[in-house]
C-alpha cells in the first residue's frame, strides 16, 4: 500500500494535494469521515497565501513531480501520482531544475 499514490491517484487540485501531503507527514489532521475536509475548509488559507508552511508543502510536491514520483499540470494546477514511477531512474537524475517560489 503507498498512501500518498492512493490519494492523488487522481488529478487533484493543488490545494488538496498540500493538504493530503500534509496529513501523510503528521502536519494535519486526517478527515473525520463524518465532516471530510473540515480542516482543509477551516485552514484553506494556509494552502492559498504565501506563508512558510504552505510553500514549503506545494515546494516539496513540485520536487516530488521533477523526481517523476509526481505528475504535475502547470494549467490545471494539479498533481497526480506517476502511475509508471521508476525509483531506478528517479535516483538517477542529477540535474533537477529550481522549483520556482511561486505558482
Amino acid at each position: 500500500m503507498n498512501p500518498l499514490r492512493e490519494r492523488l491517484k487522481e488529478w487533484t487540485d493543488a490545494d488538496i494535494a498540500q493538504y493530503e501531503y500534509g496529513v501523510l507527514l503528521g502536519i494535519f489532521p486526517d478527515d473525520d469521515p463524518e465532516c471530510p475536509y473540515h480542516f482543509f475548509r477551516e485552514y484553506k488559507w494556509v494552502f492559498w497565501t504565501d506563508n512558510p508552511l504552505g510553500n514549503m508543502l506545494f515546494k516539496s510536491l513540485k520536487r516530488l513531480a521533477q523526481a517523476g514520483v509526481l505528475e504535475w499540470d502547470p494549467e490545471e494546477i494539479s498533481f497526480r501520482a506517476a502511475p509508471m514511477f521508476d525509483v531506478e531512474a528517479a535516483a538517477a537524475q542529477v540535474d533537477v531544475e529550481p522549483v520556482k517560489e511561486t505558482l
